[in-house]
């Protein structure tokens, strides 16, 4: 049906047109049966339709103008179709030629009822393009009959021949240097919108790596020293069992020389353990620093974030253009990291005012120089916002922060994840530690022996 109301809608447009275009007699005849034919396949289900209301039949009324509507809707679609299986079902119970003849039966019957309507407006449109030539004016002479058209062409062709004249030299200047103008307006926009980026990505980052640092802290403190307890309470169970060994194989003779043994066998894990319980050490005591430090309110840390971001545009050390200037930037954002991670805004806004330096300005610059400038400096902003992204995924990447994403989604849960591993370490400590007792116990026993 819709493809029905789409073919009746084309024609419909069809005759509009061509009632705009010609008033040939012979394409509004041909225009006019195709219109009236396309709406009779439109209107004839319906018509059929409202006459059965009449006779009263009102169920078939409904369902065979659907059924009508359907069915030539599925015929205009799928007739391709149907005429190969038409072809293909005759050629097996009949024959070859009865076959053909049906399917060449049946496409001219669906070509009169579907296709006729858009034959007849293709004639239409025939006899009114053949209408316009004839209408094309015409001069007479004598016996001779010309056309103009020609003659037009020549005319058209000589005057369209003459180049226009070339613009002044002063004009052509003028329109560089406003090419030039606005080609550094545009690239300026870009720079401050890269260096916005760049500052928002460094404050990403520093934010990142601060979280980080406080959350590995908090682990080590509170996780990582119940590690270095029962590591250097398995340490001591294996002391005791190798002791154990060596008196029960009688490979020393006395105390003295087994504790010899020992201190020689286990060295290196005394150092392992020595250096695992200051790196605990240390981290718990910048967790406690960092505990005691206050914190700020909403608005300090927005007014904190602001002043990062604007002195981070300024004094990134990528963005010095001397080896000099890099090394001074270097010190600059040491000191501005320092106070950002320290959550110290008095001294962030001590910086923002020591460190407001005007902007930077170039002398004796033609535009091409300027704008050459501005390029080169777009490009390098590029470079850095590429290493600052590859920083923040590396960051992202690394097992301390995947531990973070697993601890901030078990606070979701209302669980405390380093609680629950404290619980754990905490219950196999003492587990260690009976063991240990034992242990202890079984070597002072052959110790009594030994004596």
């Amino acid at each position: 049906m819709r493809g029905i109301k789409t073919r009746h809608w084309s024609i419909f447009h069809s005759t509009g047109e061509l009632l705009h275009k010609t008033n040939n007699a012979k394409a509004y005849l041909y225009a006019g049966i195709a219109l009236l034919w396309s709406i009779a396949l439109q209107l004839g289900p319906l018509i059929v339709g409202i006459w059965l209301v009449f006779q009263g039949e009102w169920l078939k009324a409904i369902l065979i103008p659907i059924v009508l509507y359907l069915t030539i809707g599925f015929y205009m679609a799928f007739w391709p179709f149907i005429a190969v299986f038409i072809f293909i079902a005759g050629w097996i119970k009949y024959s070859f030629i009865e076959s053909l003849l049906g399917t060449v039966t049946f496409v001219f019957i669906a070509f009169i009822l579907f296709l006729g309507p858009e034959w007849l407006m293709l004639r239409a449109f025939m006899a009114a393009e053949k209408a316009e030539k004839l209408k094309r004016r015409t001069y007479v002479s004598d016996d001779t009959v010309f056309d103009d058209t020609e003659y037009k062409e020549d005319l058209q062709k000589e005057f369209t021949s003459i180049p226009d004249p070339p613009d002044p030299p002063e004009t052509e200047e003028l329109a560089l240097e406003e090419s030039t103008e606005a080609s550094i307006a545009e690239t300026k926009e870009e720079i401050t919108f890269k260096r916005d980026i760049i500052s928002e990505l460094s404050e990403e980052v520093v934010s990142l790596k601060r979280e980080l640092a406080f959350f590995e802290a908090k682990y080590h403190s509170q996780i990582g020293i119940l590690y270095v307890n029962l590591d250097g309470l398995e340490l001591s169970i294996k002391e005791y069992l190798k002791r154990i060994e060596l008196l029960k194989t009688g490979k020393v003779k006395n105390l003295v020389d087994l504790e010899k043994t020992i201190k020689e066998h286990f060295r290196s894990d005394y150092e392992q353990i020595r250096e695992e319980k200051e790196e605990a050490e240390r981290y718990t005591e910048e967790y406690e620093a960092v505990k005691e430090k206050p914190e700020l309110d909403e608005e300090s840390e927005k007014r904190l974030k602001s002043l990062y971001r604007e002195l981070a545009k300024k004094y990134h050390p990528d963005m010095a253009q001397t080896p000099e200037e890099k090394e001074r930037f270097h010190k600059i954002m040491a000191e501005i990291n320092q106070a950002y991670n320290d959550k110290d805004l008095e001294k962030m806004e001590e910086l923002a005012m020591r460190l407001k330096a005007p902007e930077r300005t170039f002398f004796r610059e033609t535009l091409e120089e300027e704008f050459q400038r501005l390029q080169n400096e777009s490009e390098k902003l590029d470079e850095i916002i590429s290493r600052l992204e590859e920083e923040l995924l590396s960051i992202k990447g690394s097992d301390t922060y995947k531990f973070k994403q697993r601890a901030d989604e078990a606070s979701a849960q209302d669980r405390d994840l380093l609680k629950e591993m404290e619980d754990k370490l905490m219950a196999e400590i003492k587990q260690k530690e009976e063991d240990l007792r034992k242990v202890k116990q079984e070597f002072k026993n052959l110790a009594k022996d030994l004596a």
